[in-house]
C-alpha cells in the first residue's frame, strides 16, 4: 500500500521483532537496480546506463507507466528474496489490481485501516516511513515476524504505507510529486521538449547510483547477481504461478447445454441463464443461479433460512476449522424488517449450527433489537 500524502513521511512503526543487520546493503542495492530498470522502461530508448549525459533523443517519444506504484512493489521483492534465501520458504507472489482502493485506504484513520484487517480476521501489522535505511529495517523485522506467525498457523497481513513515487522525483516545475498523484503514471512527462525537465529526469535514475549496480557491458553486478533464490525457488519460476501444477477442469459437454432452435424465433431462452448451467459467474444477478441445482450452494441467508443450509453455505459465511466460534446480532433493516446476521465457524459442529439458526429466528439470548 502507498500513500499520497506527505503527511505519511512519518518515522517507521516500531517492531517488536529484532531488526535483521546482515543483509541491508544487498537488499537495498537490489531495490535500487530494480528501481532504476523501472524508470529506465518508462523513459529511456538509449543510453540505458547513463555512460554519457542524457539528450532529448535518448528519451522514448511516447511515455507509459505506473511511476508511482513501483518502489513499494520492488521493496516487496527484495525482501521476499532475503526471505526466502534465510528460510527456504515456498512464496508466490501475487499484486494488483487496485490502484485508487491503496488511495482510499490510505485516507482512512490509523485506527480504521487497522480495524479493517482485523474484521477480515488478520492481524496486521504496520510498517511506515519514508528513510530508506530505516524502512529496510522495520520491513525486515516485519516480515520475520509474520513468518514465525504464519509458521503458528497465525494470520498476519503487513500493512505498508510509504510515499507514492518514493525515491522519484520530489517536485516537477515546483510542483510536489514524490507522494502525491502527480506521481502515478509517468511522474515527469514533456522531458523531449522541456530542457529543465530532461535535467530533473536524468538526476531521478542516476540517484540509484548505477555503477555500482550493472557491470560495463550491462549485467548486474555481483552483489545483485549472487544474491536471489535459484531454480523453482524464483517466484518467477513458480510451477503453480504459471499453471504447470495444475489439473485440468473436469467441465460437462458445453454441446449438451446448446439450446435447440428447430426454426428460427420460437424459442425463449435467457443468454446468461443457460450458462448458469454450465459455469459461475455473479450467480443470480447474472441470471446463473441455475448452478445451484448442481452444487447446492446458497447465496443469501435471511431470517427463514433453515439450520440445515449453514454446512454448504457459499456465500454470507465464513468457515474457519481452526476455530469453534458462533456469533451473530438481530439486526433491524432500513426498512423495519428484522434480518439476521450469522457468521458461523466450523460448521461442521452441529451445535454451532443450531446456535446459528437460533440467532436468525431471534432466539439468541445476545440478540439485540
Amino acid at each position: 500500500m502507498t500513500l499520497d500524502s506527505p503527511a505519511a513521511h512519518r518515522p517507521p512503526f516500531p517492531s517488536a521483532h529484532p531488526a535483521p543487520t546482515v543483509e541491508p546493503e544487498r537488499v537495498d542495492a537490489w531495490w535500487r537496480a530494480a528501481n532504476y530498470l523501472s524508470a529506465g522502461q518508462i523513459y529511456l530508448l538509449d543510453n540505458s546506463l547513463l555512460r554519457e549525459s542524457l539528450a532529448p533523443e535518448h528519451v522514448k517519444p511516447r511515455l507509459l507507466g505506473h511511476g508511482g506504484t513501483v518502489p513499494g512493489i520492488t521493496l516487496t521483492y527484495a525482501h521476499l528474496n532475503r526471505v526466502i534465501l534465510r528460510t527456504g520458504a515456498n512464496v508466490l507472489f501475487v499484486a494488483g489490481p487496485g490502484h485508487g482502493h491503496r488511495t482510499v485506504l490510505s485516507r482512512l484513520p490509523r485506527a480504521d485501516l487497522t480495524a479493517l484487517p482485523r474484521g477480515h480476521d488478520w492481524e496486521p501489522v504496520e510498517v511506515e516511513g519514508d528513510d530508506p535505511a530505516a524502512v529496510h529495517q522495520a520491513y525486515a523485522a516485519a516480515l520475520d515476524d509474520c513468518f514465525d506467525r504464519i509458521a503458528d498457523l497465525r494470520r498476519p497481513r503487513i500493512v505498508l504505507r510509504t510515499p507514492k513515487g518514493w525515491t522519484g522525483p520530489a517536485t516537477v516545475d515546483g510542483r510536489p510529486v514524490e507522494g502525491t498523484w502527480r506521481s502515478h503514471r509517468v511522474p515527469n512527462p514533456g522531458v523531449r521538449q522541456d530542457p529543465q525537465r530532461l535535467l530533473r529526469l536524468e538526476e531521478w535514475p542516476r540517484s540509484y547510483r548505477p555503477a555500482e549496480l550493472f557491470g560495463t557491458d550491462g549485467a548486474p553486478a555481483a552483489v545483485i547477481r549472487d544474491w536471489h533464490p535459484h531454480g523453482e525457488a524464483r517466484r518467477s519460476a513458480k510451477p503453480a504461478a504459471h499453471g504447470h501444477a495444475q489439473r485440468d477442469l473436469r467441465l460437462p459437454d458445453v454441446r449438451g447445454h446448446a439450446v435447440p432452435v428447430p426454426t428460427p424465433g420460437t424459442r425463449t431462452d435467457e443468454s446468461t441463464r443457460v450458462p448458469g448451467r454450465y459455469a459461475l459467474d455473479e450467480h443470480a444477478s447474472h441470471r446463473l443461479d441455475a448452478v445451484f441445482e448442481v452444487t447446492g450452494g446458497v447465496a443469501e441467508h435471511h431470517a427463514a433460512v433453515r439450520a440445515e443450509l449453514f454446512a454448504g453455505a457459499h456465500f454470507g459465511l465464513r468457515l474457519d476449522a481452526q476455530r469453534n466460534v458462533a456469533a451473530g446480532d438481530r439486526l433491524v433493516s432500513p426498512g423495519g424488517a428484522a434480518v439476521a446476521v450469522a457468521v458461523v465457524r466450523c460448521a461442521e459442529d452441529l451445535e454451532l449450527a443450531r446456535q446459528a439458526e437460533g440467532v436468525l429466528r431471534g432466539e439468541h439470548t445476545g440478540a439485540r433489537a
